[in-house]
């Protein structure tokens, strides 16, 4: 099997928009233009509105624009009219390196420049009403000298940034049972707010985003990862708390959108995504560009329309059918100056435009469109990390390595742990919880049918599953039973939300009771001549369950529960020095002080199961020098290994100890 080459074409488009994503339609009422966020010269950020979601038990950030000199005051009123929460707001700046508005009693003597201001935490679920108040000298836009913003039903529960790419954005209405969830999962108090997918920062968009209940029609425009992620969450967490998710993520990006100017140019790789940029607008006038982008949007509507009358024609067809019928995507888009697909421009039009409203944590699914650039990722997806989570708090931005202070105790079943979302037992703040979608398995038809895999998926998989293993309060859930052949787009994401709803239960709120860790390589030794001896973190108990994604119980006469998979159906693989690859047969044995028993596991006392693989003969004789040991490594393939929880283990590449 050939190593990847980042220099081979990746053949026909596969990513882009998620399927049946379009604009959000218009809510009833809301007109045009910055007016909800808006009295005179005081603005607030346009995520702050009725029925929003504030982050419990961490300071909460209000913030916007206005004139100076003025005092903006901000108070948080309960249901009986009593003040709970007040805070002055100070100008601040946020310069483009900086990584977080800072307030200061520093003032300009003109114009209008932002101002923030912190609420002591809150704990109560409310609901509340939130009142901005900007006082100052009159004037032409402030002819009686005091502006006022109210925003009523706000709850305080536990608040999610939703980001990525496609996997991301796939409505609820267009997934899995979408309808079903659309019609009966209604709930006040899981509530959302989809952040308006922009180039360039557009207020009359911002003025008409809302924050919505899962109570409104509007909840099929949510991200069904998300959806299920919350309703879990709403399920576990002690009764009566909110979830909110904020809906950030765009169709067909690179990594590369979601991450600002100095970072990329801080790093090669990074550089190398601004060069591509750069090299496709060269020589192009604003005109030149507006044109190519409608031609291309005239060519895109006409063939998602014709995508949208095939399916509702023929309910029955299958993706790779639909596609035959309609003809490829017409993707990428030209790229622009001001297009969502360029660098840097998911962050600072949608990401920073809400930084630093107050949050649990974060969800990333993304990764898909950077197949072709697969060994800059791991760099950028950690700069992305550290990014975000400075943007939102910096007094954590230092080390984020394992070593640092972790949370520790778990809590009761049913029992709330008592601490912040990113809080050690010291009571410092911890970096902000950052959960991660493992890319699942995936290939299109043409590459099957040749034969064809640029071992390009694995390489993005090694990146999200080491970041899980290197940062603090990173977690990396594997999804390798979740993929669709020939269709980038699988359909089932309540599988996704709610593994990542178990990871952070687990691993952020101390629900210990919650299994939440796939198989995970913990040890390999070699053992005796020609074997190698796998254990595994996360596996009290092991079992081989069919093949590939879609042979949960059988798969070429390969019936759940049988503990040996041959060569070529076990996904695990050698390879040596010298580049060639051998598959290998495995057995899960019972692996204890006496050594190891080719009897099938069942967990006796004194034994753990592994996993043994048998080396070619005579490969396995004459080895010598370095091998490596891989599982799973293939765009698509065989990958049956699961933990007695049915979570999939995750693929891995490493070399054998000899």
């Amino acid at each position: 099997m050939p190593e990847p080459d980042d220099r081979s074409p990746c053949g026909r488009p596969a990513t882009g928009p998620a399927p049946g994503v379009g604009p959000v339609a218009p809510l009833p009422g809301v007109e045009d233009g910055p007016l909800r966020t808006r009295a005179g010269g005081l603005e607030v950020a346009a995520i702050f509105d009725d029925h929003m979601v504030l982050q419990a038990g961490r300071p909460i950030p209000v913030f916007g624009q206005a004139p100076a000199p003025s005092a903006v005051r901000v108070e948080l009123y309960d249901g009986s009219g009593r003040v709970v929460r007040r805070a002055a707001g100070h100008e601040a700046t946020r310069p483009a390196r900086d990584p977080l508005p800072q307030p200061t009693f520093r003032r300009t003597q003109g114009g209008s420049g932002p101002w923030i201001a912190w609420l002591d935490p809150v704990d109560g679920p409310g609901p509340y009403r939130l009142v901005v108040t900007s006082d100052g000298a009159a004037g032409a836009d402030r002819p009686s000298g005091t502006e006022r913003l109210v925003f009523s039903d706000v709850l305080v529960g536990q608040v999610w940034l939703a980001g990525g790419q496609s996997n991301m954005e796939l409505e609820l209405r267009n997934s899995l049972d979408g309808k079903q969830f659309v019609d009966t999962g209604r709930d006040p108090l899981l509530r959302f707010f989809n952040v308006p997918k922009t180039g360039s920062v557009d207020p009359a968009a911002e003025a008409r985003s809302r924050w919505l209940s899962a109570s409104s029609r509007q909840l099929g425009t949510m991200s069904a990862v998300a959806y299920h992620f919350a309703r879990r969450l709403r399920r576990m967490l002690p009764e009566g708390t909110p979830v909110g998710i904020i809906d950030c993520y765009i169709g067909g990006t690179s990594i590369s959108v979601w991450l600002d100017r100095p970072t990329l140019e801080s790093c090669p790789e990074g550089k190398s995504y601004l060069d591509r940029f750069h090299q496709a607008v060269k020589g192009k006038t604003r005109s030149d560009m507006e044109a190519e982008t409608r031609q291309w949007q005239t060519r895109f509507d006409s063939w998602n329309q014709s995508v949208t009358t095939t399916k509702r024609e023929h309910p029955g067809l299958t993706q790779a059918q639909v596609d035959a019928a309609c003809g490829p995507c017409p993707w990428p888009p030209p790229m622009t100056d001001t297009s969502m697909y360029r660098p840097c421009a998911g962050f600072t039009s949608m990401v920073d435009r809400v930084a630093p409203y107050s949050l649990a944590g974060f969800l990333w699914y993304q990764g898909e469109e950077d197949e072709p650039f697969c060994r800059d990722y791991k760099p950028l997806l950690e700069k992305l990390i550290r990014l975000w989570r400075s943007r939102w708090t910096p007094q954590a931005a230092g080390s984020e390595r394992r070593n640092a202070v972790r949370p520790q105790r778990p809590a009761a079943k049913g029992e709330p742990d008592g601490r912040l979302p990113s809080e050690g037992p010291s009571g410092r703040m911890g970096p902000l919880p950052f959960a991660i979608v493992q890319l699942p398995q995936w290939t299109d038809h043409d590459s099957a049918a040749a034969g064809r895999d640029l071992l390009h998926w694995p390489v993005i998989r090694q990146a999200q599953w080491e970041a899980g293993q290197d940062l603090e309060a990173v977690y990396t859930i594997c999804t390798m039973d979740c993929g669709e052949f020939d269709n980038i787009h699988p359909a089932d994401k309540a599988t996704p939300g709610q593994r990542l709803a178990d990871m952070v239960l687990n691993r952020v709120y101390g629900q210990m009771d919650i299994t939440a860790g796939s198989p995970t390589p913990h040890q390999m030794v070699m053992s005796g001549r020609g074997k190698v001896l796998i254990t595994f973190k996360h596996a009290r108990h092991l079992d081989f369950v069919g093949t590939c994604p879609g042979s949960p119980t059988a798969d070429g006469g390969l019936p759940q529960g049988r503990k040996t998979r041959r060569a070529g159906e076990s996904g695990f693989s050698l390879v040596l020095e010298d580049g060639r690859t051998f598959d290998l047969a495995a057995t899960i044995v019972e692996h204890g002080r006496e050594g190891t028993s080719a009897t099938p596991s069942r967990r006796s006392a004194g034994g753990e199961p592994a996993v043994l693989l048998d080396l070619p003969a005579p490969v396995g004789t004459t080895v010598e020098g370095a091998f490596r040991i891989r599982y799973a490594w293939r765009s698509w393939g065989p990958a049956p290994l699961y933990n007695e929880q049915g979570l999939p283990a995750f693929p891995f590449d490493l070399t054998c100890p000899r």
